[in-house]
């Protein structure tokens, strides 16, 4: 597409055995511009599936779906909104359940490299997949990510998870501000965090809230990040929030090797499933901030 799709709807297409499939569009070309389209139904595919588009470089606005849609993938890069997105994106109010089998599984973009800010969700789905799973976003190679709101419950199967993003992977510096995680982050091999699994020192989080669940079955758990190599501040995890792991858990961070500053930590339920080596409980270590 290199031209305008506005005011159309997609009910159920695809299957298991196709890749690159798109509800509305397969790549969305940076002369082009959807606006007003809304998904009804199930889009199914193999590698590289949206619920709107595969391939991302033009402009989306003001797209949005039904509380039944879903996007099914087999394989890797699935999102409720786009597969692969590498444009900047202002602004969406989609709810699709997302189920991969692969890696980054978001539940508005699976792999992106452009800029989102103002995703407010209306509905709450689940949002699934092996390794780099996230409630926005599976992997982010990108630029600033800017008030993004979650309520999905996010669960990797294999690796990490988050609740906004799944992993950040940049060496450029960017920012993520003003983001809210409503919903249950929970990875059964690896990492979870209340908004990413892992910053690395080209990350700076501000004005983060983290009020869903955190659990990490066999790895560590974090209310903001398991990981820190980077700056955290102006954060809080909310009261009432349960944080468990197995091994380190930390109400801001479990590993810290960046900065954590004016932060807050409610009443929050920090606890362990137990040391990750039997009887040996060097192995767990519980931190309000940082374990």
């Amino acid at each position: 597409n290199e031209g305008a799709v506005v005011n159309c709807t997609t009910y159920s297409l695809g299957s298991y055995t196709r890749s690159n499939v798109g509800g509305l569009v397969g790549k969305n070309a940076s002369s082009a511009n959807m606006d007003n389209c809304s998904l009804s139904g199930i889009i199914t595919g193999k590698d590289n599936v949206g619920g709107f588009v595969v391939d991302n470089f033009g402009t989306i606005t003001k797209c949005y779906s039904s509380e039944n849609a879903a996007v099914n993938a087999s394989g890797k890069n699935v999102g409720g909104l786009v597969a692969r997105n590498y444009y900047d994106i202002n602004g969406t109010n989609t709810s699709i359940a997302v189920n991969g089998n692969g890696v980054n599984a978001g539940g508005i973009i699976g792999l992106n490299a452009g800029s989102i800010s103002n995703v407010k969700m209306i509905s709450s789905q689940s949002v699934t997949g092996n390794a780099f799973v996230g409630g926005v976003i599976g992997k982010h190679v990108g630029g600033n990510l800017d008030n993004l709101h979650n309520i999905n419950n996010v669960t990797a199967k294999i690796g990490d998870a988050g609740g906004i993003v799944g992993t950040i992977d940049v060496t450029k510096k960017i920012e993520v501000t003003s983001c809210i995680n409503d919903g249950s982050v929970v990875a059964i091999m690896n990492d979870a965090g209340g908004i990413t699994s892992e910053i690395t020192d080209s990350v700076v989080i501000k004005n983060a809230i983290n009020n869903g669940s955190i659990k990490a079955t066999l790895a560590h758990a974090g209310g903001i990040v398991a990981k820190n190599n980077g700056i955290i501040k102006n954060s809080q995890v909310s009261n009432g929030v349960e944080i468990t792991g197995r091994g380190y858990v930390g109400g801001i961070a479990t590993e810290n090797y960046g900065e954590i500053s004016d932060c807050r930590i409610g009443k929050v339920d920090l606890s362990v499933y137990g040391a990750m080596i039997v009887n040996d409980d060097s192995n767990i270590y519980i931190g309000g901030v940082s374990a």
